[in-house]
């Protein structure tokens, strides 16, 4: 099912970031060719959940955001809601054990004057706990 290794998956990701999508939409398109879905219409579903949601720095760091969203698209039935929140949970559990929040602006440094992690280390981590998550039943 799928057709790369973390790896590829991670600098595919920090290709799309790089060139104009935000860190949503970076995670989203990277697993397009295994959730079979358009790319184009993963760029638009992604949009508005960059940044915090909005550009908010607010809410939620979008790299993780994209990885949940992978996670229920890669499942081909709808996920019961319990197994699709424990999915989330997981992922928000991990990202928090690694870097201490999910908070977009408090990982930015806009909140607190100290940077926690990068963009491109806050893709690299989600999708490193999505791909954990992935194969965690092979």
């Amino acid at each position: 099912m799928y057709d790369m290794n973390k790896e590829e998956r991670i600098n595919l990701a920090l290709t799309y970031y790089h060139n104009r999508y935000n860190c949503t939409q970076a995670v989203l398109c990277a697993y397009s060719d295994d959730m079979k879905l358009d790319h184009n219409f993963l760029c638009r579903l992604g949009i508005g959940f960059g940044s915090g949601i909005g550009a908010s720095f607010k809410g939620t760091c979008g790299a993780i955001n994209g990885a949940v969203m992978v996670l229920d698209l890669l499942n081909q039935e709808l996920p019961e809601k319990r197994i699709a929140y424990a999915n989330a949970k997981k992922i928000t559990e991990e990202f928090i054990k690694r870097n201490s929040t999910i908070t977009c602006g408090v990982l930015k440094g806009i909140e607190g004057g100290k940077v926690l992690r990068s963009c491109d280390g806050c893709i690299s981590d989600a999708i490193d706990i999505l791909e954990e998550i992935l194969h965690s039943n092979d």
